[in-house]
C-alpha cells in the first residue's frame, strides 16, 4: 500500500525531508516521529512519502497533517484527491488556537478517520486517540548543578485567542528582566512587532506593502527584550545549563493539549515552570514540574525557585526520571503514535 502524506507547512513536502530528516524543523529532532512511522511502513511492505515525491495517481491513499486551509477549496491536493475518489486520512497535532479549522467537525466528513489528541470527541470509529509523539529517553547525562537559574525558549508570538499563553510568557520575561534576574531568553523574532490580532497575522503578510510596515514598527514601537540571547543550536543542551525553564504551552484551558515542551525540559533535567491544560495531572504527575497557577505573583514564584533546597530539587529530578521509566510516559512515544497511524490506515 502506498500513502501519500501532506504536511501543513509546505516546506516539509519538499524531497521526502519529512521522514529522512527529523532535525529540518525547530527543536532536536522534533520530526523524528514521522521518520520512525515511515520505517515501520517499511517493514510491513508499505510506504509512505511526501506528497511531491512522487505522482498522486499511483498512491491508495492521502494523510493530511492539519486540515488543508486556508482555504482548503484552492488546495490542489485536497480537490484533486477528492475526484480521484480514493481514502483521506486527517492528523491534528495542532489546538484550535493555532489552527481554528482543524476542529471544525464539518471538515471532517471527507475523511475516513481522524487522528488527534482531543479526547473529546474520541470514539475509537471515526476519531482515533493520539499523544503529541515525543522521543522517549531513558538516560540523562547532564551535570545537576553550576547551573544558571532560569531560561525560556519560545518565538515571539502574540494572539487575540482568549486562552492564548504568549502574552503570559511575556509578563515572566518583563519580570525578570525588570529585577536582574539570572534568565536568558532565546528563539527567534524578539527583535521584531509582533501584531495581536490573529486576523492581521494571517492576511496582512500577502500584502505588497507589509514589509516596509513591519520594518516601521520595529524602529519605532519595539520594546527590546534585554535577555534575549539570540537562536540556539540545541534545545536540549541550551536546557541543561539552566535549573528551571518557564514551559508555557501555547495555550491554556485546552484539556488533552500537551506537547513537546515539557519532555524537552524533562530530558535536560530541568525543571519546568508549566502553564498547559487544566487536567495535566492526569497524564504527567504533579510532582515532576512547577505548577505557576500555584504562585499568585511571579515575585512569589522567583522566591521559591531561588529558595530551593538540594534535596527538593533533587526530588524533582528523580521524580523526572521515574515517569520517563514508567509505561505512562510511554503513551506519548513515537513508537506509540507511529503503531495507532499504521494499524488504522493499513
Amino acid at each position: 500500500m502506498l500513502i501519500w502524506v501532506y504536511n501543513y507547512h509546505q516546506w516539509k513536502n519538499q524531497n521526502n525531508t519529512m521522514f529522512e530528516n527529523p532535525k529540518i524543523a525547530i527543536w532536536d529532532d522534533l520530526m523524528k516521529p514521522f521518520q520512525i512511522l515511515k520505517e515501520l511502513f517499511n517493514e510491513k511492505w508499505h510506504n509512505i512519502c511526501s506528497v511531491n515525491d512522487y505522482p498522486m495517481e499511483k498512491f491508495d491513499a492521502l494523510l493530511f497533517v492539519e486540515f488543508p486551509t486556508l482555504p482548503f477549496l484552492i488546495n490542489p491536493y485536497f480537490i484533486k484527491w477528492i475526484k480521484l475518489k480514493k481514502k483521506m486520512y486527517l492528523l491534528l497535532m495542532e489546538s484550535e488556537l493555532i489552527r481554528p479549522s482543524n476542529f471544525n467537525k464539518n471538515n471532517h466528513k471527507y475523511f475516513e478517520k481522524v487522528f488527534t489528541w482531543k479526547d473529546d470527541i474520541i470514539d475509537d470509529k471515526k476519531y482515533i486517540k493520539i499523544y503529541f509523539p515525543q522521543n522517549i529517553k531513558n538516560q540523562f547525562n547532564f551535570k545537576k548543578w553550576n547551573r544558571k537559574l532560569c531560561t525560556l525558549i519560545a518565538s515571539h508570538k502574540l494572539h487575540d485567542h482568549n486562552y492564548e499563553l504568549y502574552s503570559e510568557r511575556i509578563k515572566a520575561i518583563r519580570f525578570f528582566e525588570k529585577n536582574n534576574i539570572d534568565f536568558d531568553l532565546y528563539w527567534f523574532w524578539w527583535d521584531k512587532f509582533s501584531f495581536k490580532s490573529s486576523f492581521i497575522n494571517l492576511y496582512w503578510p500577502l500584502l505588497p506593502w507589509f514589509s516596509l510596515l513591519k520594518k516601521i514598527l520595529n524602529k519605532f514601537f519595539l520594546k527590546p527584550f534585554p535577555s534575549w540571547k539570540w537562536s540556539i543550536e540545541n534545545k536540549n543542551i541550551t536546557l541543561s545549563k539552566y535549573k528551571f525553564a518557564i514551559c508555557y504551552e501555547n495555550a491554556s484551558n485546552i484539556s488533552w493539549y500537551i506537547t513537546e515542551k515539557i519532555f524537552d525540559c524533562f530530558y535536560a533535567w530541568c525543571i519546568p515552570i508549566y502553564l498547559g491544560p487544566p487536567n495535566i495531572d492526569l497524564f504527567i504527575p504533579k510532582n515532576t514540574y512547577i505548577n505557576k497557577n500555584d504562585f499568585i505573583t511571579y515575585e512569589e514564584l522567583y522566591h521559591y525557585i531561588s529558595k530551593i533546597s538540594h534535596l527538593e530539587y533533587n526530588n524533582y529530578l528523580k521524580n523526572i526520571q521515574q515517569f520517563i521509566e514508567q509505561d505512562k510516559a510511554k503513551l506519548f512515544s513515537s513508537e506509540n503514535f507511529s503503531q495507532i497511524i499504521y494499524k488504522n490506515i493499513i
